[in-house]
């Protein structure tokens, strides 16, 4: 309760993350193990319910899973940007 503001009615105002952030870092990884836990059982009823699973060959998805690449959009160095 140290962490939180003396007035009530701000409480209610902070955000979760301030929240979250206060609790992980009382308890620790306890937290982040079971925020973790939840989040994969999240994952895991949205990808059946929404029928999200797909089939895929081995080897690709070995590549898929080991893949550290992210997609997005890459400016080259140096590149006149027209505005």
């Amino acid at each position: 309760m140290r962490c939180l503001p003396i007035v009530e009615k701000e409480i209610d105002k902070l955000p979760r993350q301030y929240l979250a952030n206060i609790v992980y870092t009382k308890v620790g990884k306890p937290f982040f193990d079971w925020v973790d836990n939840k989040i994969q059982a999240r994952n895991i009823k949205v990808t059946n319910d929404k029928d999200l699973i797909i089939e895929m060959d081995e080897d690709i998805a070995r590549v898929f899973q080991a893949s550290t690449a992210v997609s997005g959009k890459f400016i080259w160095p140096g590149a006149i940007l027209s505005q």
